[in-house]
């Protein structure tokens, strides 16, 4: 049983009550050259819901790593794929929906 004190609680979020950490898998496309679109995917764990989630893979996808990993290039949130990691009671994960 979850009691108060076991619920997780989001850095920076408003005191609305337990805060509800899910974990996302955004996929950022991206078009080195005219022509493909190689795909970056980010794991991000503890976002409220989808948009912060894309805010956050966006975030790291245009970090200076990331950027000099890609040329310098900077990618945009345009196409993302959001897809939820669902945790079923036996342990088994698996994707949720696909926007």
């Amino acid at each position: 049983m979850l009691v108060e004190r076991d619920r997780p609680v989001l850095r920076g979020a408003a005191d609305t009550g337990p805060a509800v950490r899910e974990k996302w898998l955004i996929g950022v496309p991206f078009r080195p050259d005219t022509s493909r679109v190689v795909w970056m995917y980010y794991v991000v764990d503890g976002a409220r819901d989808d948009s912060q989630a894309v805010r956050a893979a966006m975030e790291r996808a245009n970090s200076a790593r990331e950027r000099r990993a890609r040329g310098g290039t900077p990618v945009v949130a345009e196409g993302v794929e959001v897809r939820r990691i669902m945790l079923d009671p036996l342990g088994h994960t698996s994707l949720d929906g696909c926007w």
